[in-house]
């Protein structure tokens, strides 16, 4: 036989009804809570996993030096005014980390205005390879060049192996122009070569 106790052990039922009513409330309240807290690690997850970690989760290719060109060269007038035929006498490529320079050739067009702005148009052969490439820059009244462009590189095939095809590579450049009698250039400096850190 159960007891019923009288209802003013527990207040009166209006009283009991307020209360069941506020103790409901703060339940949906802390679910609440407790389900933005879940779906904000959540959708922190998913912004993860979709866009990465940050910065330094992207991998992101650079470039990075992969040959450097010394040369001597005489640049000759060409048909139009302004403009020069290069040929190298001397020619040594270096490949980055390697200790033994290849033996090459350079050649290409050199134009150059009043003003001392200059451009340029290569080919390097080697047995590394092949480098060609445009650029421009400008000269100073003592000589003093500074160049920069783009171009591509093949590599030179491995025995019994095929062609490898061409990349692209960037290219700066400096010297020095020397007037020679008669017209044109003797030219010294060097281009450095550089190449995507993701090449082979």
């Amino acid at each position: 036989m159960h007891r019923v106790l009288p209802t003013s052990s527990f207040g009166s039922h209006n009283e009991l009804v307020l209360l069941a009513e506020h103790w409901r409330l703060r339940e949906v309240v802390m679910i609440g809570s407790i389900y933005e807290k879940c779906l904000g690690v959540g959708l922190l997850a998913l912004g993860v996993l979709a866009f990465g970690a940050g910065p330094a989760a992207a991998a992101t290719a650079t470039y990075v030096v992969s040959d450097t060109i010394t040369y001597s060269a005489v640049a000759v007038p060409g048909p139009v005014a302004g403009a020069y035929v290069v040929q190298s006498t001397k020619c040594s490529l270096k490949s980055d980390g390697e200790k033994t320079a290849y033996s090459c050739k350079l050649g290409g067009k050199l134009t150059v205005s009043a003003s001392g702005g200059i451009g340029a148009g290569t080919s390097t052969s080697s047995g590394d390879g092949q480098i060609t490439g445009t650029g421009t820059g400008s000269a100073s009244s003592t000589g003093v060049f500074k160049v920069t462009g783009k171009g591509m590189e093949r590599d030179a095939p491995d025995p019994g192996k095929p062609t490898p095809k061409p990349y692209p590579c960037i290219f700066r450049g400096s010297g020095t122009l020397a007037p020679i009698a008669g017209g044109g250039f003797n030219i010294t400096g060097t281009f450095v070569i550089s190449e995507l850190s993701t090449q082979p």
